[in-house]
């Protein structure tokens, strides 16, 4: 009964109805109370509306008068208005209401869309935003990388709701409303079948960072290292790359694919003791990515059980979970009391010279000649398959024999991009039988190192 009085009261009260039609429908709520009025409860048949329907029913021979039957479906009509004000008020202040801007939203989306665009699972395609009711947090994930980052909102109240990545927010503000059933972003609703909201490895209060560094440091560090890292995913022992906290307040990179070697040193913070553990974990290249998505400057760096994270001073959080069988690399730097020779050379003036080698057609097999003769100052560099030369002036003392060996021209070109064009390289050559390995430092930096076994002649 109170289904179909609420019906018929959202109907008159809410609608343009002619006269005809709303003493229609005020005689169809009247005889709804004739045929069902045994149905009504004894609170219902208290109202005031109900109790001058049923008399005015009772006396007339169940019949009302044009008067009568207004009246009643007005009574009713405002019953039911009441009843419908009382239920928006409820689900007003059981919602959650996020207001961001547009522009935000769409860079968050378009990143973890692009991020993710060869993931299936539906928690890798969705954005998640959690409140306190201050302040407002986004979180997405891989599934191997979860992050976690302040966004510039306004919020009403605690709340979390999630947001696949394929709803766009048009306009200039994006508000998303997380009613009890449903979510609306821009007052549309957003399909949230098989979705869940993203929660973190690692509760909040676990974190406890063991060393701080520079985030733009990091980058350049990263950058360098990943040039060297195995490509093989399923390589449990060299598919990432280590970080090491060092006694010397200095954090170690360090990638290797079995025929090079990247190191490089960057400025660190110890946060512990220096007789604690020192920090160390693995990381894939997710991490440059994600980095490059922050706005702290500094970051600081621990691992809980196995779960790595980095907390930046701006409270972007980013944790993952990555465990490798590395090999001790110490054991395969040389001896520098067996080098064959240390040249040094323009980093800018080698670039350019190993670009104007010509094309190749397969980088990856391009063998390149390095040669010196006797008391000359000029390094001479001669392609395999271009078949052509380039000259390089040596900064160093000349050799006192002939000196030629094979360089993996891609490789070196690799290295040398991420080289700082105004520096002096410092290349110590160990020759072998047939080939050679050359070590690639900065002159006067220590933070850079590089290993390169060579090709065979």
């Amino acid at each position: 009964m109170d289904r179909l009085v609420n019906d018929q009261a959202v109907g008159v009260g809410r609608s343009e109805l002619t006269p005809l039609e709303r003493k229609t429908a005020a005689r169809n709520i009247c005889a709804s109370l004739l045929d069902e009025g045994g149905s009504l409860s004894q609170t219902d048949r208290r109202r005031p509306q109900y109790t001058r329907s049923s008399d005015a029913l009772r006396t007339n021979g169940g019949r009302l008068n044009r008067r009568q039957s207004v009246t009643a479906a007005i009574g009713h009509c405002n019953d039911g208005i009441h009843r419908l004000g009382r239920c928006s008020v409820s689900r007003e202040l059981s919602s959650m209401q996020i207001k961001l801007s547009s522009t935000e939203y769409e860079r968050l989306r378009n990143f973890v869309a692009q991020w993710n665009k060869r993931h299936i699972l539906p928690a890798t395609r969705s954005l998640t935003f959690a409140s306190d009711g201050k302040k407002v947090r986004v979180r997405f994930t891989n599934m191997q990388y979860w992050v976690e980052r302040p966004v510039s909102a306004t919020v009403d109240k605690k709340g979390v709701c999630y947001i696949p990545t394929t709803h766009t927010a048009a306009g200039t503000v994006a508000t998303i409303v997380k009613h009890k059933d449903a979510i609306l972003l821009n007052d549309v609703p957003v399909n949230t079948e098989g979705y869940e909201p993203v929660a973190l490895p690692i509760s909040i209060d676990k974190l406890q960072p063991q060393v701080r560094c520079y985030r733009t440091d990091l980058i350049h560090a990263l950058r360098f290292v990943l040039l060297a890292m195995c490509k093989d995913s399923n390589d449990q022992r060299i598919y990432g790359v280590r970080i090491r906290a060092t006694e010397s307040q200095q954090l170690l990179l360090e990638a290797t694919d079995t025929h090079r070697l990247h190191r490089k040193w960057i400025p660190a913070k110890l946060l512990v003791p220096e007789n604690a553990h020192m920090l160390t974990l693995y990381t894939t290249p997710d991490l440059l990515v994600l980095l490059q998505q922050l706005t702290g400057t500094t970051v600081s760096l621990g691992i809980h059980e196995n779960t790595a994270y980095l907390v930046s001073d701006r409270n972007e959080l980013i944790c993952w979970q990555h465990e490798l069988a590395f090999p001790n690399t110490e054991r395969v730097i040389p001896d520098p009391q067996r080098a064959t020779m240390t040249l040094r050379v323009s980093t800018h003036a080698l670039r350019n010279a190993i670009k104007t080698l010509g094309r190749l057609k397969n980088t990856r097999t391009a063998k390149t000649y390095v040669e010196l003769q006797p008391d000359t100052t000029q390094l001479t560099l001669t392609c395999a398959e271009t078949k052509q030369s380039q000259l390089v002036t040596l900064y160093s003392a000349p050799p006192a024999e002939q000196i030629l060996f094979a360089i993996d021209r891609y490789l070196v070109e690799q290295l040398l991009q991420e080289v700082p064009s105004h520096t002096t390289l410092e290349i110590t050559v160990y020759q072998r039988s047939d080939y050679a390995l050359t070590e690639w430092r900065i002159y006067n930096n220590s933070t850079y190192y590089a290993l390169i076994s060579g090709m065979r002649l």
